[in-house]
């Protein structure tokens, strides 16, 4: 039986192959993969043993980076996941290696595995244009395939996801195809990844937080290494912080790799700084904090570290 080790050295082959820079990490993600766009890849044998916190997580490491999130796995507790066929697990995107492939080879897939079937998208205006070329109203065909006006009429708006066996009468009714295949390039350019908001657990990541919003700074936490708190600012960037009482320098150089690879800065913030004088990157006091008036000071600290 394959190894996790064996499917994260399969998946980065995959994505090493098809010209994307490739990273590990130990947290909410195993691997993240830059090319025109970041992926950031959750690799599990089971898929079922994915936990909802850290789909919570890597959801918000996600949005903060503008990246796309991706489980890979084999099977689930029931059964193995099948090539070419697109999976969900807490909302996030989930497949096997062997569908990961297809899509960087122009096999993209079009079904969608979810609770009540399979289900495909489809585009709507290819919908419309089908329907009108035919010269029928959006009741006439809605009688042809034997749903309701309102359907047809939804389906010509959104991009909400319908029955395979619907989509496929559509087709032959319409002698049109309407069924969108399933593009990363496309997923990478929707704001479609929900916004999750963990508060901070201890009065010393409070104070640091309310600290950095003061001068300017979105803030979210997570619960993984080696960072814990993301600092966004639309015109100054991002800070990957990791808000330690201790001043704990473990994991600090896995901090730098992944800052530089997310084009963020990194920075440690403590109650007192580490008498550790190879610390490789920029450490505050929690109470120098305040000497900080806006964004863009914090920002012109951190660079000439």
């Amino acid at each position: 039986m394959m190894q996790k080790r064996d499917l994260e050295e399969t998946v980065e082959k995959v994505l090493e192959k098809n010209n994307f820079n490739v990273i590990r990490h130990r947290g909410c993600f195993d691997l993240a993969a830059k090319r025109r766009k970041i992926l950031l890849l959750k690799i599990l044998v089971n898929v079922d043993s994915f936990l909802e916190y850290q789909s919570e997580n890597l959801k918000i490491v996600s949005k903060s980076v503008c990246a796309f999130p991706l489980l890979i796995g084999i099977k689930t507790n029931r059964e193995k996941l099948k090539e070419s066929m697109i999976y969900e697990r807490f909302g996030i995107t989930t497949m096997n290696p062997q569908t990961l492939d297809n899509i960087f080879s122009s096999f993209s897939p079009e079904i969608f595995r979810k609770r009540g079937g399979m289900f495909v998208e489809i585009y709507p205006e290819k919908l419309r244009m089908a329907r009108e070329s035919l010269g029928l109203t959006q009741e006439e065909l809605a009688k042809k395939v034997g749903t309701t006006k309102k359907t047809i009429y939804e389906h010509e708006k959104t991009s909400k996801k319908m029955s395979r066996d619907f989509a496929v009468k559509l087709e032959k009714i319409l002698k049109r195809s309407i069924i969108k295949p399933f593009l990363l390039e496309d997923r990478t350019k929707e704001t479609e990844i929900e916004k999750i908001e963990k508060k901070p657990k201890t009065r010393f990541e409070i104070n640091v937080s309310k600290e950095f919003e003061r001068i300017g700074f979105d803030t979210d936490f997570v619960e993984q290494t080696p960072f814990n708190l993301i600092l966004k600012n639309k015109k100054r960037g991002l800070v990957l912080t990791r808000a330690e009482p201790e001043g704990r320098c473990k994991n600090l150089d896995e901090l730098t790799k992944i800052s530089e690879f997310f084009k963020s800065m990194p920075l440690l913030v403590t109650k007192s700084k580490t008498r550790d004088k190879d610390v490789p990157i920029p450490i505050l006091e929690k109470t120098e904090l305040h000497k900080f008036k806006t964004a863009e000071e914090l920002i012109e600290f951190l660079r000439s570290f």
